[in-house]
């Protein structure tokens, strides 16, 4: 019984995971350390964590276009 606890305690606490397709390809993707290193991260060199930007959702978590997209 309690492992069945378990299992239906995961499904409510799921985590949504980022798909960053384009910012994969993007010239933009990698910026400066600790935040900004990594294309599945929230921040990029456009969307800068010192001016308090993230990246737009449907971008970071969806794949979908970002209007600053360049190809690397």
């Amino acid at each position: 019984m309690a492992e069945q606890n378990n299992l239906n305690r995961a499904e409510v606490f799921g985590v949504i995971k980022p798909n960053p397709v384009k910012c994969l390809t993007c010239k933009f993707s990698h910026g400066k350390p600790p935040f900004a290193d990594e294309p599945t991260k929230a921040y990029c060199q456009i969307y800068a964590r010192e001016l308090g930007r993230r990246k737009p959702a449907a971008v970071l978590y969806e794949g979908k276009d970002c209007v600053y997209h360049e190809e690397v």
